[in-house]
């Protein structure tokens, strides 16, 4: 199992599906599963609007742990959303699953760049920021995550001046998964 994990827009789903196709693995993305547990199959930017970062962290706790436990089958990739690190039990589920974690990661400027670019996937923690705001908030964002994020024992990537398909292969290599 891989499972990759990083800040918003850093890659992990175009990532997760290139490794996924490329060794054939089955590839799942936490937000849509969390979606389809959702009794409303409601986005998580609709969670978050609704009901509260509250409920969407226990939605994708949820989530999570029935990944972990729902299949016997080693090759799979997850990719997981930016958050998911900051419950304790979550880090936890990660540590004790037995899977390889990469921590993919960008610079405040590149995930702004690709936030800026990417207006049909809403992200909630940041879309009511201001523009000149957001490299403000997207830097407490990684203050507060990247220690999260190294706390795991496993490869690290920085995916600013990569393309997906390089950093698929580097996962692909460092695990022989080819």
């Amino acid at each position: 199992m891989i499972v990759l994990v990083g800040m918003m827009a850093v890659g992990k789903s175009t990532v997760g599906r290139i490794i996924a196709d490329e060794c054939s693995y089955e590839f799942e993305d936490l937000d849509e599963r969390v979606m389809k547990i959702d009794l409303f199959q409601r986005s998580p930017d609709q969670i978050i609007n609704d009901d509260g970062e509250g409920v969407f962290r226990a939605l994708e706790h949820r989530a999570l742990q029935g990944w972990l436990q729902s299949n016997a089958n080693p090759n799979r990739v997850l990719a997981t959303g930016g958050g998911v690190v900051l419950q304790e039990s979550n880090r936890e589920l990660l540590m004790k699953s037995g899977a390889r974690i990469v921590w993919l990661r960008a610079e405040v400027d590149t995930i702004r760049d690709r936030f800026q670019g990417d207006s049909g996937n809403p992200r909630p923690l940041l879309k009511s920021s201001e523009s000149t705001n957001i490299h403000d908030k997207i830097h407490a964002l990684l203050v507060e995550r990247n220690p999260l994020y190294e706390s795991f024992e496993g490869l690290e990537i920085h995916t600013d001046q990569l393309e997906p398909m390089d950093c698929a292969r580097t996962i692909i290599e460092a695990y022989d998964l080819g």
